[in-house]
């Protein structure tokens, strides 16, 4: 008589496994997902490279918040800005005497002392005109000590320190100016004719 279990220690028989498939081994896993892992794992590299080579805001090369200073611009008429000159502009004190407002596109100068004008030349007979300050306002200073034109800031340096209200003019001398609207002027006598037609060289800033 045959033993029912088969063999004598009692337990059922192990059920049959598939075809290929032995104990311990686990399920492969599918060909995408390392694919995925292939491309994944490069371009995290990659993006972490970038990231750490790239320069910071301190090192003003990067980041997008470090200013770098505003390039010099030229004065007066080239840099497009209120100002113009130099241009030279005459003041004729023939009929007496001229003023020049300087708070304008360009420099008007005219007969007789016009109201608002920032300099009068005085005609004088046998001496060079002499200049002054509407209002006895001293706010005009001759510029010496140096053979080129000034610039704004040494020029109304000059007149923070030796603002006047009078001036004898002078040919080839130079003088600074502010206006009653506070912009800096530089003056340069090309000719200064006693009663006549001086030429006069004019940069505002």
């Amino acid at each position: 008589m045959s033993e029912p279990y088969g063999p004598s220690d009692g337990q059922p028989p192990e059920p049959a496994r598939p075809p290929g498939r032995t104990r311990g081994t686990r399920a492969q896993q599918p060909r995408w997902a390392w694919w995925v892992i292939g491309i994944v794992i490069p371009v995290l590299g990659i993006a972490v490279t970038v990231l750490v080579a790239r320069p910071g805001p301190a090192d003003g090369k990067g980041g997008g918040s470090a200013s770098s200073a505003p390039a010099a611009q030229p004065t007066g008429e080239a840099s497009g800005s209120p100002g113009y000159g130099p241009r030279t502009v005459e003041v004729d004190t023939s009929g007496g005497d001229a003023s020049v407002e300087f708070d304008t596109a360009a420099p008007l100068a005219g007969s007789g002392t016009v109201e608002g004008a920032d300099l009068v030349v005085n005609a004088s007979t046998g001496a060079a005109p002499t200049l002054s300050v509407p209002d006895s306002a001293r706010t005009l200073a001759p510029h010496h000590g140096s053979p080129t034109a000034p610039t704004a800031e040494e020029c109304a340096a000059s007149v923070e320190r030796h603002g006047t209200r009078t001036a004898t003019s002078e040919s080839g001398g130079r003088y600074c100016l502010t206006t009653d609207q506070g912009r800096t002027v530089h003056l340069r006598f090309l000719t200064a004719d006693p009663s006549g037609v001086s030429q006069v060289e004019v940069t505002v800033w």
